[in-house]
């Protein structure tokens, strides 16, 4: 993304290293953020599963492995459908010293959603865990400019086309916090939201992002969205699952 330090080279030294697994596209667009880099990207894939992999975080042994192998049981329960496996992450410091064992339970999320709409107003779906298959990596592209996050809009994308998202209910990563996480993780409690009501402005333009998103999903009865919201937010303030 237009980085200026040794980024390129270092890149540059593994794909000559590793040119049978490693890929360096250099095309000159500098795409602006994570969102927009991760859409870019998936343009390029021709593989039958995607994982990203991005920013400082470790991933403990058989990440891969576990997350495969349950996406091979979805696949073989649903053929031909659009499949994303996700997982817990562990909550760490910058020197991977654990906040917190589950970053589920320290954010209160839901495991799966009830009905499909609920992927609209809150995401339960951390990009850097997931594992699509290629059918939803078509359903998902392209993403639009009015999505909030890659994740987000992929997890929702494919929901509500009646695909499979699917949580393993084990962390397989350490999930490194500290003062420079383009995204982190928050503990998530009934004190959370009443910080959060003294930054009205915050949560208008939250909702804001999440109308405007979902009206690129297809979904434009903002009205509804607010219901669907406020029913999550009891959920998730009072830690119901």
């Amino acid at each position: 993304d237009g980085s200026i330090d040794e980024t390129t080279r270092i890149l540059s030294n593994y794909g000559s290293n590793y040119p049978d697994k490693i890929v360096i596209i250099d095309d000159g667009i500098c795409c602006g953020g994570a969102k927009e880099n991760f859409a870019h990207l998936l343009t390029f894939s021709t593989a039958d599963y995607v994982m990203f992999c991005d920013q400082d975080d470790v991933w403990l042994p058989n990440k891969i492995e576990k997350t495969y192998l349950l996406m091979t049981e979805v696949e073989r329960k649903h053929p031909n459908c659009a499949c994303l496996i996700h997982t817990d992450l562990q909550v760490v410091n910058d020197k991977l010293h654990v906040i917190h064992p589950s970053m589920f339970s320290y954010q209160c999320l839901p495991k799966r959603f009830y009905r499909p709409k609920q992927a609209l107003v809150q995401n339960n779906v951390t990009g850097c865990t997931m594992m699509l298959n290629k059918a939803a990596l078509v359903v998902s592209l392209p993403i639009s400019n009015s999505a909030i996050m890659h994740d987000w809009w992929i997890a929702a994308k494919v929901t509500l086309s009646q695909g499979q998202v699917v949580f393993l209910d084990e962390a397989t990563m350490l999930y490194r916090q500290h003062n420079h996480n383009t995204i982190g993780s928050t503990r998530v409690g009934f004190y959370y939201y009443i910080k959060r009501m003294f930054h009205l402005v915050n949560v208008f333009s939250s909702y804001k992002a999440i109308i405007c998103q979902s009206k690129s999903l297809g979904f434009d009865c903002a009205y509804c969205l607010v219901w669907i919201k406020l029913e999550m937010l009891v959920k998730r303030i009072f830690c119901v699952n």
